[in-house]
């Protein structure tokens, strides 16, 4: 039976790029051709909204209302939840959206029946199939669910990617046959109706070889499939650099780094690093990824490194300022984060529920708006102590973000226009200046330079 996945797979992959046979023999694996290196575009001008499906679920079941036989109930319903959440996905300004820990441990070619709405039913149909012979692989309910939610993502243009299947496939043949079928369901060689790529846990834990297959096969079936690679933190908690691991065998990596660098600067008691130090920290990281790949990134936002920050020491360093900034709420500190997140380099990346808050969608409408700008164009550091100040600039535009964490208000010097996007205390026009308050943040419309 194995040599008829291997052989079942070969064929899915080689009819989807538009080949039946290779010299009249029956295909294998090595006349897969070969994959670009670059992420597809897509990818560079994406805004994420991610749905961790089994941690909602859990998530509920510590209300102290909660009654543990609901727990089940609970997951159950998480995958027809992300489906009902699509138009507040599309209106909060997103462009795609990822679902976590969908495929099911035993059956990997299956999303978990515990996820759909009948589990008892798919796990009798799943008993009846032959792990290693595709053709005994029913569509349970779960699947069917999964695929509506594909089918209602892309009439919205959305795009939708999911855990891959790889830590419960143990044999590597049978978790490149999963890939395959989750990519393209129905086996007819039109992956339209299939995710749009794989976030890939579990990275470290097979040889790069088995990744650089996987890339082969998932390209040739989807050409503009995403692959974005999900490290192990390292022992302070931080994603590993995903450097190593882009271009081949992935596109993106889920990247918290930048967040984490950002959260002692937006601590609401007050910044426990100065801009310029958070600007050479920043600007290191965007170095060290590989330039095609940086738009793609997964950023993740300020507010996962802000708990961290409030739990740290509160030294100053010498470059901040000596008075005392004014405090921030913490939702305050959160939308200045995921200001400064629609502007940097990298694919801004939310949680599901961030759907309810209008800051978020002006934040998302702002990158959309801009995509050459904010995925390619240039980035210009000028910090100033507690004040972080950055241009971005591309052919024909330029903006001017500032983060005032300092006490007093920031005079801006740079000859600006309208506000595109602020948060805090709105920026203040006077005859011959504009101020940004403590703790405000803007970005301004850079003017056009007069012609030569």
């Amino acid at each position: 039976m194995r040599s008829a996945l291997l052989l079942a797979l070969a064929t899915l992959a080689l009819a989807a790029c538009g080949r039946s046979d290779v010299g009249g023999f029956a295909p294998g694996l090595d006349d897969v051709p070969p994959a670009p290196d670059t992420p597809p575009a897509w990818a560079a001008e994406a805004v994420w909204v991610a749905f961790d499906l089994r941690a909602e679920a859990a998530a509920d079941s510590l209300a102290p209302d909660f009654e543990a036989d609901s727990l089940a109930a609970d997951t159950a319903g998480a995958l027809q939840r992300a489906l009902d959440a699509l138009p507040d996905v599309e209106a909060l300004g997103a462009t795609a959206i990822s679902l976590g820990d969908l495929a099911d441990p035993r059956a990997p070619h299956h999303v978990d029946p515990a996820l759909g709405p009948d589990p008892a039913g798919d796990r009798e149909r799943m008993g009846l199939e032959e792990a290693d012979d595709p053709e005994t692989w029913a569509t349970t309910a779960a699947d069917r669910l999964l695929q509506d939610l594909v089918e209602a993502a892309h009439d919205r243009g959305l795009r939708v990617v999911a855990d891959g299947p790889w830590a419960a496939a143990g044999d590597e043949t049978a978790a490149l046959a999963a890939a395959v079928r989750w990519l393209d369901p129905d086996g007819d060689g039109d992956p339209s109706d299939g995710l749009d790529g794989f976030r890939v846990r579990g990275v470290e834990a097979r040889p790069a070889a088995f990744w650089g297959t996987l890339r082969r096969v998932v390209k040739a079936v989807r050409p503009e499939a995403l692959l974005v690679a999900a490290l192990e933190p390292t022992a302070g908690g931080a994603t590993a650099d995903p450097a190593p691991w882009l271009g081949p065998p992935f596109d993106a990596a889920v990247d918290d780094r930048p967040g984490r660098a950002l959260a002692p600067f937006l601590d609401p008691t007050g910044p426990r690093r100065s801009a310029a130090d958070l600007a050479a920290e920043l600007g290191a990281l965007y170095a060290s990824v590989p330039p095609d790949h940086l738009p793609a990134l997964w950023m993740a936002p300020a507010e996962s490194g802000l708990d961290a920050a409030r739990d740290g020491a509160s030294t100053p360093d010498s470059a901040r300022s000596v008075r005392t900034p004014r405090p921030l709420a913490p939702v305050e500190a959160d939308r200045l984060g995921r200001l400064l997140q629609a502007v940097l380099p990298g694919a801004p990346l939310a949680e599901s529920g961030l759907e309810a808050d209008p800051f978020a969608a002006r934040a998302f409408a702002l990158r959309r708006a801009h995509p050459d700008l904010f995925a390619r164009g240039t980035l210009e550091w000028m910090p100033d102590g507690d004040v972080l100040r950055l241009v971005r600039r591309v052919e024909g535009e330029g903006v001017l973000v500032v983060v005032n964490r300092a006490a007093v208000p920031w005079r801006v010097e740079e000859p600006v226009d309208e506000v595109l996007l602020a948060t805090g205390p709105a920026p203040v026009r006077t005859a011959s200046a504009v101020w940004l308050a403590p703790g405000a943040g803007a970005v301004f419309r850079l003017e056009a330079p007069p012609p030569a």
